[in-house]
Formats: structure tokens, sequence, C-alpha cells
């Protein structure tokens, strides 16, 4: 699945692309110039040249056009390191009067401009041709200079160099102004989000709007009219577990009270009838009870509430007076071990959860056996709360599946509804806790154990 675009990256893109258009533009128009202002230079050259060589002309004793050119004046026009220059004079009627007679074909044809330039390739070799029409008192003549073109490549190389450089750094330099300038612009927003993603799952208050950047704020404001919605439509499915909550255990508890009631009025040949609805009966208020829990303990049912300090030790307290009666009657030595500590939550939450720790520890511990309930601080300043039994344990490979809702080990005795540790990991993540399972003491039964983030 390909990233999602950013605006980062979009505002860069789309700067990006004009910034190397005008690069290329501007590198193209540079480079042009520089190479037309080169051309320029070297055709003046090579126009003064041919004037030079027309400075020279003169009529020799039979009055014809001759050019006055010594050896040594030759020797320092043809002297360039670079380029070889050669030269042709003719006269009016086309007749060479000086230099090299291969070069009439590269004159410009008449009625061009004078001096007319031209290129040319001779020999496989690139030239460059002027033909200068010369008219005075001597007479009309035609001079044509050549030379190659090493200086002028090597001219526009160096303009190509010095033009392009600039602008690519130029360019270069744009866009890290740009990229930070993005970067600026939009650390607002990067804020926004962090502190968005630092909210915990359960807070639904409203994103405040001091800090927000104008263009954020239409989409924040939508942000908080959307949480406010759903915070009224967990108080009402809130509202709605605790009514349903209230209304059920009404005439569960009724129903029980009337079959106990029933089981020591009815005659010996009909009590084991009572005595199954009796069972089925306890299954059914214990099973709507921990539906109703777990629905309640659920994120989506309990985001907006507010958290508050638990005393850990005082839960303790109270779910000892709920469970004592039940581990007398089975012979269990239900023992608790408080130590000071303190979490931050629901503590309703906090207690329905401790209550299916030890409902657990109770319902498979053997009868005669030891449940011992734990709470303090750990070493990295967390606190926990931990159940402890003496029955048959859990296997390792079923540990990651006996939090999952409804299931059960197969096998396994007695029978339940597979709620119990679903409530417990589900309120374990509300409070941000880790849930723990391993083996108990020795190797035998099971050790629960919820460990609380250090504040």
């Amino acid at each position: 699945m390909s990233a999602a675009p950013t605006l980062r990256r979009r505002l860069l893109l789309g700067l990006l692309l004009p910034l190397l258009a005008l690069l290329g533009v501007g590198v193209v128009a540079d480079y042009r110039t520089g190479v037309r202002l080169a051309e320029d230079a070297y055709d003046h050259a090579l126009t003064s040249t041919a004037i030079a060589l027309a400075a020279r002309l003169e009529l020799d004793k039979d009055h014809d056009l001759d050019v006055d050119l010594p050896a040594a004046a030759e020797a320092v026009l043809r002297s360039d390191p670079t380029d070889r220059i050669d030269f042709a004079v003719y006269d009016h009627q086309g007749k060479l009067i000086s230099g090299n007679a291969g070069l009439r074909e590269l004159a410009a044809a008449p009625g061009s401009a004078n001096p007319a330039f031209s290129d040319a390739v001779r020999d496989g070799t690139p030239l460059r041709v002027v033909t200068y029409r010369y008219a005075g008192p001597e007479g009309m003549a035609t001079i044509i200079v050549v030379e190659t073109t090493r200086k002028r490549q090597r001219a526009a190389a160096q303009v190509l160099v010095s033009t392009g450089w600039p602008n690519v750094l130029m360019v270069a330099a744009t866009l890290l102004i740009v990229f930070f300038g993005v970067r600026y612009a939009l650390a607002p927003l990067d804020a926004l989000g962090r502190s968005i993603d630092r909210r915990a799952p359960d807070d639904l208050g409203p994103i405040p709007l001091h800090g927000t950047p104008g263009e954020a704020r239409p989409l924040v404001a939508a942000l908080n009219r959307l949480m406010d919605n759903l915070r009224r439509s967990t108080a009402l499915q809130q509202a709605f577990l605790s009514n349903a909550a209230h209304q059920l255990r009404t005439p569960l508890a009724g129903l029980q009270t009337q079959v106990e009631l029933a089981l020591d009025a009815v005659a010996a040949p009909d009590r084991p009838r009572l005595e199954a609805m009796r069972e089925a009966t306890a299954r059914l208020v214990r099973l709507t009870h921990q539906m109703l829990a777990l629905a309640r303990s659920a994120p989506e049912a309990g985001a907006g509430q507010q958290c508050e300090p638990v005393d850990l030790p005082a839960l303790l307290e109270d779910a000892a007076c709920g469970h004592l009666d039940r581990a007398l009657a089975r012979g269990i030595d239900l023992g608790f071990e408080p130590a000071p500590a303190t979490v931050a939550g629901s503590r309703w939450l906090l207690h329905e959860m401790l209550a299916n720790l030890i409902d657990n520890a109770l319902a498979y511990a053997p009868a005669g056996s030891a449940v011992t309930v734990r709470c303090g601080s750990a070493a990295d300043g967390g606190a926990f709360l931990e159940v402890e039994d003496a029955g048959p344990g859990i296997p390792a490979a079923e540990r990651a599946r006996v939090i999952e809702r409804f299931y059960r080990i197969p096998g396994s005795e007695p029978a339940g509804s597979g709620l119990g540790l679903a409530i417990v990991h589900e309120g374990a993540c509300r409070h941000g806790a880790r849930l723990d399972l391993d083996d108990g003491a020795h190797g035998r039964g099971t050790r629960v154990r919820v460990r609380f983030p250090a504040p």
C-alpha cells in the first residue's frame, strides 16, 4: 500500500517542478547570451584581421592590386597557438592576389552583408569564415579569412559551466529555503497531530483551538463536534447498560430466591430438578452480570469517563467481603496480602476485574487448597494486582486464547462462560496495564498479574 501524500510533499513537488523549469530556461538563456557575446568578440577579431589585410593593399608598378604582407607580418597573423588562421585576397576580377586559392568556395555570395560571416566545414574541421569586400582608391578586392573554432568551443563550454552552476546552486538554495520554510509553516500541524496522538483512548474532551493554525481550525472544530456527539452517545449507552443491569438483576435475583425457597418446600423426589434449576439460574445470573460488565468495560462504552485515584488495599478489602463465604463453603484458604499502592482508573472496573480473578481462582482451586490475592508496587514504580491459586493451571499454548471472549479450554471443569479473563483483559487495556498469565508457586496452579504502568 503506497504512502498517503502529505501537504509537505505536495508543496515541495509543486515548487520543485516550476523551479526546475526556471532553471532550464535560465541556463539556456544565459548560455545563449554568453555564447553570443563570445562569438561577437571572436567575429570582431576576425573582421579586424580582414581589415588589416585590406590595409596592406596597394598598386604595383603595373597598376595591379597587390598585398604588401611581409613574411614577419604573415607569421604574426598565423601565430595563434589554439586556432589555425588562413586567408585569401582576390581582386575584382576574381584573380588570387595572395593567400590560399582553395578558400574561394567559402566566400559569401555577392550582395551579402559586409563583412559577411558564415560557418563551414573543410576536411572535417569546422571553420568560421568572414568575407570582407574592400572598395578603395586602389581598387576593389574580396578578402576571405577563415579560422578554426577551437577557442569558440572552449569558450562555449566555459560559458555553460559559468552559467549552469550558479543557476543550479541558486535553485538548490531556494529548495532548501522552501523545505525549511514549509517545515516551519507546518510545524503547528505536526504539533496538533502529536497532541491528538497522545490523547488517551477514552479522552473525548475538546481539542483546544489555541495555537491551532487558521487553516486547521475548521477541521479541529469538526473533530470537536464529532467527539461531542460520541461523548453523548457513550453517555446514553452507559445509561442504558446501567438500567439494563439494574432491571435484569432484580428479576433474576427474585428467581434465584424463589428457587432456593422451593427447595426447602418440595419433597425429596422433586429436589434434583430444582437443584438443576438453581444451578442453571446461578449460571444465568453470573453470565448476565459478566456480559453487562464486559459491555461496560469496552473502550467504546467507557469513553469519556473520568479516572480517579483508587487505593488497591481498600479494593482488596471490599473483595474479601464478597468472596469469603464462598471460600469457606469450599474449604479454601482465601488470603489477602495488601501493600500500599494506588492507580488512576475506574473504581468499578478495577473491582470487577478483581472479582472475576477471585471467582475464577475459587472455581478452579480444589477444596482444601489456598487462593492468595496480592497488591503492591513493582520495581519500575507501577502498581500490580495478583491472584494465585493451586488449581490445574493454564497450559502455555492456551494462555493467548483464554483472554478471548467465550473461549474455554477443551475439557476444563467446572463449566463456565469463558468471559472472566476477557473482562480482566478489557479492563487492563482500558488502564494501559499488562495482563500476565504464569504458573503458580512450585509450578502448580495459575498466577494472574495485572501490571499497571508507572504514573
